[in-house]
């Protein structure tokens, strides 16, 4: 009976360890079965430049992938572009090994950095570690999934985050400048760590960050080259901040951007119904949110000046990001430690079961719903930022939300207003994500596209002949006997004429960067 007694003791004590562990091992298994994934990204990044291919081209996803395909790996279809250039250097010593040797490498190095990270948050901040180590496998289950089957890198984002932030309450200014410019030159995203510091008007730790983003920049650069670093922050990345990765709409974003996308942006095959069809409306709608979620977050920290404020502020950040992912969701668990620092038992599973609720709920099964409805993960999300917020009988002030109204805003009044685009799709069916030609056999029209290969589909379209004399791209615009037809800023190649006085040509519309499908130009509609 007492051996009895002590096993169950054993266990109960230790059950958030088994859990965790037993997810885990099965989720390294399961990565191993299903390949590269999200990891090879980064890996084939760090891999081309160990062999002197890391060029603009990088950025382009049809040379990215048959690069790779010309290597002889299959059953990969990769985007690079949500990475910046630096986050390639990192993954130089795993780009030493074969690829799924080197995803299992990570897999378990990340895991170990996350699992010790998590133990010295608790630890340092007189958190209940049992309590978080149970609430792991199942507040998190989804997230931490997929993360290791994917072989993203949150959980290397979670432990630079949680060292820098334990480091920063030491006042260890290198060693938190070091961790938190990393975590920024991987992921973009952890750069929401500036707007903590300067609402703390810690003027010394930006100065120190500042230098080591710098000094990072620099080393990337003289890498990596100056062009590189120039296409990406002037092209990929603003494209990138408007959500456009590889598709113009997908729920499974599960951003604000998203949403008013589909309520107030009109795409004639993708979102023919929209509530409202009114781009001032989408951009309106989109800074009013920002603005409140930043106020909110601006209250809670100049309120608070303990660890939960530095949790909320990534939670904003996550918050406003145009693109979400179950994974990214692992950083949240700052927020659940910091929470649980609290004390109050009753609130904190109160948030344990809405952050597990957003980490878990299929997506998938909200598709038929009105728009709002199809964001569970959004609402779920602004819940749980304005309970936070509610609890903390922190006042709203209007003055905060009119300062970044202001700040957002202005921006938008200087943007170019390149709005001139009489193209439509041209296909009816958006089946293919990667075209990246087209021709004519037989008296009709074909495109070939990417997905593991080169592959060919043929339309129903009848074409007799595609000139091209009549036809020219400048600066990114579509001429027709010198007559500018567009001023638009997606990228467009491929034009041609077709016999009834239709341009047909290759854009990314809406999309990611060299994600192109084929749109259409009506020359009668044009000259009338």
């Amino acid at each position: 009976m007492i051996l009895k007694s002590t096993y169950k003791v054993l266990i109960l004590k230790y059950s958030g360890w088994i859990l965790t562990l037993t997810l885990i091992g099965h989720s390294l298994v399961q990565s191993h079965i299903i390949g590269g994934n999200d990891f090879a990204n980064s890996y084939f990044g760090a891999s081309f430049y160990l062999h002197g291919k890391f060029d603009l081209g990088i950025f382009d996803p049809y040379t990215f992938n048959k690069t790779i395909y010309d290597q002889g790996y299959r059953n990969l279809f990769l985007n690079y572009n949500p990475n910046p250039p630096s986050t390639a250097i990192f993954f130089i010593p795993f780009a030493l090994l074969p690829l799924y040797t080197a995803k299992l490498l990570f897999n378990i190095t990340t895991i170990i950095f996350f699992l010790v990270s998590v133990y010295r948050l608790c630890n340092y901040f007189n958190v209940n570690y049992r309590v978080i180590m149970l609430c792991i496998p199942i507040v998190f289950f989804i997230p931490i999934r997929n993360q290791i089957l994917f072989g993203q890198s949150y959980f290397l984002i979670f432990t630079l985050l949680a060292e820098g932030v334990i480091a920063y309450n030491q006042r260890k200014f290198v060693l938190t400048s070091v961790m938190w410019s990393i975590a920024i030159f991987i992921k973009v995203f952890p750069a929401i760590v500036v707007l903590f510091l300067l609402l703390k008007k810690d003027w010394k730790q930006i100065f120190y960050l500042g230098c080591f983003c710098t000094l990072i920049l620099f080393f990337s650069v003289s890498l990596q080259g100056v062009e590189i670093w120039k296409e990406y922050l002037v092209r990929v990345l603003p494209r990138n901040n408007q959500g456009e990765i590889h598709a113009a709409y997908l729920t499974t974003y599960q951003s604000a951007l998203m949403m008013f996308k589909y309520l107030f942006v009109r795409d004639e095959i993708l979102n023919p119904e929209p509530v409202i069809d009114s781009l001032p409306l989408f951009k309106i709608s989109l800074l009013l949110f920002k603005a409140t979620i930043l106020a909110l977050c601006t209250m809670i920290v100049l309120n608070r000046k303990d660890f939960i404020s530095f949790a909320v502020t990534l939670a904003c950040g996550i918050l406003i990001s145009p693109y979400g992912s179950t994974y990214s969701n692992i950083l949240l668990l700052i927020l659940l430690i910091a929470l649980e620092k609290e004390k109050n038992s009753t609130i904190f599973w109160v948030y344990a079961t809405i952050i597990f609720l957003l980490g878990n709920l299929p997506v998938s099964a909200f598709e038929a719903m009105p728009v709002i409805l199809r964001f569970p993960r959004l609402i779920l999300m602004c819940f749980l930022v304005i309970l936070i917020w509610w609890s903390m009988k922190v006042q709203f002030n209007a003055k905060v939300f009119g300062i970044y109204l202001l700040l957002l805003g202005v921006p938008i009044l200087f943007q170019s207003n390149m709005s001139k685009d009489p193209s439509k799709l041209l296909l009816t069916q958006h089946k293919h994500n990667l075209i990246f030609d087209y021709g004519v056999t037989n008296g009709i029209l074909f495109y070939t596209y990417w997905y593991d290969g080169p592959e060919k589909q043929d339309t129903d379209i009848a074409v007799e002949i595609l000139e091209t004399n009549k036809i020219s791209i400048k600066n990114n615009q579509i001429f027709f006997q010198e007559e500018q037809l567009t001023n638009s800023s997606d990228n467009k190649i491929n034009a041609s004429l077709l016999s009834d006085n239709r341009i047909i040509y290759l854009s990314d519309k809406g999309k990611g960067i060299g994600f192109y499908t084929i749109r259409v130009i009506n020359l009668k509609n044009e000259r009338h």
